[in-house]
Order: C-alpha cells, then sequence, then structure tokens
C-alpha cells in the first residue's frame, strides 16, 4: 500500500511540473534536471516554477526519508544497512509507525495511513502555493 501511495504522490508532482513546463517553454525541461522522482520535481518547482519552497524544511526532510524507504523496500526487499536503517527509522518513527527487525525494516498496520495523510497534505499545501503564485 505504501508503495502505491508514494508513487502516486511522485506521479502528482511530475504532472504538476510537465503542467508548468507549458507556461515555462523556454526554461529547463523537468527532463532535462539531475535526480530522479520527488527529487527531481523538487528542483524544477524550486529553480523553474519559482516556488522558493515547493515544501517546509521538515516536511522535505520527511520526503526524502520516505523516497530512501521507497526505495529500500523496491529495490533491495526492505534491506539495509545497521547504522543506516537505525537513524532512517528513527527519524520516520517520529511520526509515523515504523520499526526494524535486525536488518529488515517493518512497517506497522497503521504506517500507510499516517504516510498517505501527511503526503496528501503536501500536495493541498503545493496545491495553494500554486495558486498563489497564479496558477
Amino acid at each position: 500500500m505504501f508503495i502505491t501511495v508514494y508513487q502516486q504522490f511522485e506521479f502528482t508532482l511530475m504532472k504538476v511540473c510537465l503542467e508548468l513546463e507549458k507556461d515555462y517553454p523556454n526554461s529547463q525541461k523537468l527532463e532535462d534536471l539531475k535526480g530522479k522522482g520527488v527529487t527531481r520535481a523538487y528542483t524544477y518547482l524550486k529553480k523553474v516554477a519559482g516556488i522558493g519552497e515547493p515544501f517546509e524544511h521538515k516536511s522535505w526532510s520527511r520526503i526524502k526519508d520516505l523516497n530512501k524507504l521507497r526505495n529500500t523496500i523496491v529495490h533491495s526487499d526492505a534491506i539495509i544497512g545497521a547504522d543506516e536503517m537505525k537513524k532512517l527509522v528513527a527519524r520516520i518513527k517520529q511520526w509515523a509507525p515504523v520499526s526494524h527487525n535486525k536488518s529488515r525494516i517493518l512497517l506497522s498496520e497503521h504506517f500507510s495511513s499516517s504516510t498517505c495523510s501527511f503526503l496528501r497534505e503536501q500536495v493541498e499545501q503545493l496545491g495553494h502555493k500554486l495558486h498563489s503564485a497564479g496558477w
């Protein structure tokens, strides 16, 4: 469930950026920027669309942690190095229920609903910022 929710968030950000490209035909294209997924969208929103802080600092830190978690689940079967895992789990655990068992990250039954609510709030806040900026 988490992977689906996160993918939808990432898809929404990319779609927003592609729509904004129409207003900036002579600027850098999304595909020309470094990074992937949410990192690339963040850079586009900040550099090209002029949204100074697409997400609050605390929120952006959480999004980056979720991105790392998503990548770990998808590419490494939720297995991550012990030190790195402890730090990541500790940060996420402050706001969403997650734990670990030796070398594997474990998502609680409420993890997806917590992250879904958080990501929905981020999309809504970005929408307000874009609306305030005239889009």
